[in-house]
């Protein structure tokens, strides 16, 4: 009887937890988007059909641009509003109260800013138009959030409920990229600041090298500086390091790629542009795919296809069919820290000359499911306060100014040709980006676009005489034009010069022969470790074990998975910048400021040209503070056949996966978070190539389009459309991108018409 009666209740509870389950997947279900048929659509003038093909990809169709804008909100609100809260959150600060403890963090990192004052500033500054199109775009993002079952899968799991979308948020998610893309120039600033004040302008310039002469390749072909001598090493050199100051075997995460031909090499033909921008990856993507049309004012038909970002209802990289454009993040000088001088009782002079008191003020950073918490930052009437060893300093940054932030990107929908986007460059209100442009026409340009530190217009190349553009985040201007921008932690340049010589090298410039430079495993600045270890060990005594590790570096260095030289060659460089890492640390300044300020990583991404010179030149003053070179060979090798087995073992893609995660994926159990995730790949690419790739970081998109000529562009981009698990669009184009395949630019066929009805 006991028996029957707990089979009984274990069968009863069975079928209670198989209810369960049902009725969280048909939850989940039920928070996916419609596809088809009609959705009533209140404030719009006309009807807009929304088309997505097989892989999801969405073409939004419209009478007007305000029904546009409509269109890919609710395009937007039904694949990506969870993505687009998080943004929004992130510029303003207001995180935690999405997702408690863990967004504290980013609140206390980014309240400072003030980004949701400003960006009502900024909204109020818009023209009626342009308000009304925010306006429209927020409307058509609530539409596609109704227009679900559920809510979206996330907020079932922090236990919140989504906020509707405001026009002002659009601004919001315009200063989060921001925050991505310039925030870290604050810690460099610091660093470098006190880097100079410790150690002098000699020796900070020696290890703040601008630039590498062998792989130099600047667009203006103007050279830099060249190698001085190198000066006395610091005081506490090579005395022992501070834990904190470990590279984690990699000076920085810099990435994003353009290069661009046009008229005099393709003559007759329009422009051609290739751009991969490198972001840190995770699900769903920071871009969504997305092809518009409609009619204009004057009557004509225009249309654009390329990228958005989920929160604007602009194309942030892309192709009208009249001009083409690709952005490189620029590393252009963004932040200032000025002194704030003693005026006495308490009152600090400032840059302008008046004189006030600092204040205190005191942030409440709402927690969901716990206490609110306090933040005090301190203020001045000139700005923001940074201390620097106790000192006050105004902070200014770029994304500050009253222009920081605007919808002037959306004009580029008009331009008709190269001069006339040129023109728009210094009034994009958009974080400082390198923009390679293209037209119809055949012309093709170079500048920053957005805001510059500074008087004086913004720097410009047109039409060289090559026919040739490229960027890759490192400095593409010498002398008065490097002057102009400033250095605001330019990544080494060994890409750029892989990409310059690719591009010399195509006497037919195609669609394909431009996507294929994306896909370049070969890193220059290696070659440069490469030459220096074959010399040491040819130099030394004969040894067995270092002869197998020569052979085998003797070789081309390419990051593909199944590659040995350049595994050996890589792991060496790293053990060889940890070292002079720990050397230097006794000798870098420690107090002010966040720790990580004063990284190697933090305060120059171009650690190769010192620690090269160090080992090619080996000045006697020098030499205690670092390991020979055959010595880190020795334990590098010893290092790998304890990992491998075989040094001939030790392949490319054996050392690290590729993983694209959703952020949510790691705070569920195992075995539920990896179904949120990408699956994990071999290592192919590297940051020092052309194909610039990590654990998490690589291209959040790869495009090449010619004006005009769409049907023949090429795309790919990891994930898929949809941010939602359970839809077939989740990573509907990850496979393609994680196999270095491109698909078409356009949307395929439309599978799914969904009509929007006012």
């Amino acid at each position: 009887m006991t028996r029957r009666w707990l089979a009984r209740g274990l069968a009863a509870l069975a079928l209670l937890l198989l209810a369960a389950l049902l009725a969280i997947w048909l939850l989940l279900r039920a928070s996916l988007p419609p596809l088809q048929g009609e959705l009533p659509a209140p404030g719009l003038a006309a009807p807009v059909e929304l088309q997505r093909d097989a892989r999801g990809t969405a073409s939004v169709h419209a009478a007007n641009r305000s029904d546009a804008a409509y269109g890919i909100g609710v395009a937007h609100g039904q694949d990506r509003f969870f993505q687009m809260d998080t943004l929004r959150r992130a510029a303003a600060g207001e995180m935690a109260a999405l997702v408690g403890a863990p967004g504290l963090k980013i609140d206390r990192a980014t309240r400072g800013h003030g980004f949701r004052a400003r960006a009502e500033q900024a909204y109020a500054a818009l023209s009626p138009a342009e308000q009304g199109l925010l306006q429209a775009y927020a409307a058509g993002v609530n539409r596609g959030l109704q227009s679900l079952g559920a809510r979206p899968p996330e907020y079932w799991l922090l236990r919140q409920a989504p906020a509707p979308w405001q026009p002002v948020d659009s601004l919001l998610a315009v200063y989060a990229m921001y925050l991505n893309l310039q925030a870290d120039q604050l810690g460099q600033l610091r660093g470098r600041m006190a880097l100079r004040e410790r150690l002098g302008a000699p020796l900070a310039d020696f290890l703040l090298a601008p630039g590498i002469p062998e792989l130099d390749a600047p667009l203006d072909g103007v050279a830099f500086a060249q190698r001085g001598p190198i000066p006395a090493p610091p005081p506490g050199w090579g005395q022992g390091a501070a834990p904190r100051q470990q590279m984690a075997g990699e000076a920085g995460q810099v990435g994003s790629n353009a290069w661009a031909v046009g008229g005099a090499r393709r003559p007759g033909q329009p422009g051609l542009l290739a751009n991969d921008m490198h972001l840190s990856l995770g699900l769903p993507n920071t871009w969504y795919r997305m092809a518009l049309h409609w009619r204009g004012a004057d009557g004509r038909e225009r249309r654009w296809v390329g990228v958005t970002l989920p929160g604007m209802p602009a194309l942030v990289v892309g192709s009208t069919g009249q001009i083409a454009w690709g952005f490189t993040n620029s590393y252009v000088r963004s932040f200032e820290l000025l002194p704030l001088e003693p005026a006495g009782d308490g009152r600090w002079r400032g840059p302008d000359g008046r004189e006030a008191p600092l204040q205190r003020q005191t942030h409440t950073l709402t927690v969901a499911g716990s206490a609110p918490q306090a933040l005090e930052l301190e203020s001045s009437p000139w700005g923001p306060v940074e201390r620097l060893d106790g000192r006050p300093h105004v902070r200014r940054w770029q994304a500050y100014r009253p222009d920081a932030v605007n919808l002037q990107l959306l004009a580029l929908e008009d331009a008709a040709d190269v001069p006339t986007a040129l023109a728009l460059a210094p009034r994009l209100g958009m974080p400082t980006q390198n923009q390679l442009l293209v037209d119809r026409q055949g012309h093709l340009a170079w500048t920053p676009a957005g805001p510059l530190l500074g008087e004086g217009p913004h720097p410009q190349l047109q039409d060289p005489a090559d026919g040739r553009l490229w960027s890759a985040n490192h400095r593409h201007l010498g002398g008065a034009g490097f002057e102009r921008l400033g250095d605001g932690g330019y990544g080494a340049p060994g890409r750029a010069a892989r990409v310059r010589e690719r591009l010399r090298a195509l006497d037919h410039p195609d669609e394909a022969a431009l996507a294929a430079i994306a896909l370049d495993d070969q890193a220059p600045m290696l070659q440069r470790w490469q030459a220096l270890l074959l010399r040491r060990l040819d130099a030394a005594a004969p040894d067995s074990a270092r002869a197998e590790y020569r052979r085998l570096i003797d070789a081309p260095l390419q990051a593909r998975p199944d590659a040995v030289a350049y595994t050996l060659v890589r792991g060496l460089r790293t053990a060889a910048l940890e070292a002079f890492n720990q050397a230097l640390a006794p000798s870098l300044p420690q107090a002010g400021g966040d720790a990580k300020d004063f990284s190697l990583a933090a305060l120059n991404p171009r650690w190769d040209e010192p620690v090269l010179r160090l080992y090619e030149e080996q000045p006697a003053a020098w030499r205690s503070g670092l390991p020979e070179l055959l010595a880190l060979v020795d334990a590098e090798m010893e290092r790998l056949q304890q990992r491998h087995g075989r040094l001939a073992d030790a392949r490319w893609g054996e050392t690290e996966s590729i993983r694209v995660r959703h952020p949510l994926s790691a705070a569920l159990p195992a075995w539920l978070g990896r179904h949120l995730d990408a699956p994990p790949q071999p290592m192919v690419g590297d940051t020092l190539t052309p194909r610039a790739q990590a654990r998490s970081f690589g291209a959040s998109e790869r495009l090449v389009v010619a004006p005009g000529e769409e049907a023949r562009g090429l795309f790919a981009m990891p994930g898929g459309p949809s941010g939602h698990p359970l839809s077939p669009f989740y990573l509907s184009d990850h496979a393609d991108w994680a196999a270095g395949r491109f698909g078409p630019l356009l949307p395929g066929a439309p599978l799914h018409r969904l009509q929007l009805r006012p």
